[in-house]
């Protein structure tokens, strides 16, 4: 008797995006330093628009986002692209 091979079901392939990155911040430096960390602190964020004249998306970047990622896992996403004057 030949063994059955069973076929399972095609697998569907999922792109999906990377995380975005977050950095482990000290809580010494949290504490000690003003750390500049948020789109209200760059240059390319447009207060008026609330968004990055990059066309990044600002979201996982803004100041109130920064603090609570902070307060519940002790990182923030830091935008490789921060530029401060």
């Amino acid at each position: 008797m030949e063994a059955m091979e069973k076929k399972s079901a095609p697998t569907q392939l999922r792109t999906q995006r990377a995380s975005i990155k977050k950095d482990t911040i000290h809580p010494k430096e949290y504490q000690r330093y003003p750390l500049v960390s948020s789109c209200e602190d760059c240059s390319h964020f447009s207060e008026r628009q609330k968004a990055c004249t990059f066309g990044y998306n600002s979201a996982n970047h803004l100041r109130n986002r920064q603090n609570h990622d902070y307060e519940v896992g002790g990182k923030m996403a830091f935008c490789r692209f921060l530029e401060i004057d």
